[in-house]
C-alpha cells in the first residue's frame, strides 16, 4: 500500500492528530510544545531525528504502512512544525499562487520563488525552500497536499505544482 496524506485516510488522520499534539496540554501528558519547538529549528530534515516527537510520528505511520520513507518524513514532520492552521480549501501550489491578502494580484509566492522550488532535485534542496513558503504563507496551508507533494517528490509533483500555481494565476 502507498502511503497517502489525505484527510480521509489513516496516514492522513495520524499526521494531523499528532500536528494536533503539539497544542495539547493536557495534565499528566507531556506536553509536546518543546519538540514542536525542536522541529521548527531544523535546518535540514536530518536534525528532525533527533526529536522524540518525530519518531512518534514514525511509528505510528509504521502501524499504518509497512513502509515509510525514513528520508522525506523528516522534511514533513519539521515542516509541519511550522503549520498554524490546516487548511483543504485549494491545492499547496494554489495556495502559493494566490493573491496577497493585502490587496493587488501578486501571488503570495513569487514567479521566481516558485520556479526555484521546481528545479529542487531532492528533498533535501526543497525542505529549505519549503520551510519558507510555509512563512510566507503564515503557516496556513494544505496540510495533506504539502505531505503528500514532499513524501512524492519528483517530475509527477513538479508537473502537478505547475499546472495547480500557473492555472490558479490565469484563473
Amino acid at each position: 500500500m502507498a502511503l497517502q496524506f489525505r484527510a480521509d485516510t489513516e496516514p492522513g488522520k495520524v499526521l494531523y492528530r499528532w500536528l494536533a499534539e503539539f497544542d495539547e496540554d493536557e495534565k499528566g501528558k507531556q506536553s509536546k510544545k518543546g519538540d514542536r519547538a525542536a522541529l521548527r529549528r531544523c535546518h535540514e530534515p536530518l536534525e528532525a531525528l533527533f526529536v522524540p516527537a518525530y519518531h512518534d510520528l514514525y511509528h505510528e505511520l509504521l502501524r499504518q504502512d509497512d513502509y515509510v520513507d525514513s528520508v522525506k518524513l523528516p522534511a514533513i514532520a519539521a515542516l509541519t512544525a511550522h503549520v498554524k492552521q490546516v487548511r483543504g480549501d485549494k491545492q499547496f501550489a494554489q495556495q502559493m499562487a494566490a493573491p496577497k491578502a493585502q490587496g493587488g494580484n501578486a501571488p503570495q509566492v513569487s514567479e521566481l520563488r516558485f520556479r526555484r522550488l521546481l528545479q529542487c532535485e531532492t528533498v533535501d534542496e526543497l525542505f529549505p525552500a519549503l520551510r519558507r513558503v510555509v512563512h510566507l504563507l503564515d503557516g496556513s496551508v494544505n496540510l495533506y497536499n504539502l505531505a503528500n507533494s514532499v513524501y512524492w517528490w519528483g517530475d509527477q509533483k513538479r508537473r502537478e505544482w505547475a499546472y495547480a500555481y500557473y492555472g490558479d494565476l490565469q484563473a
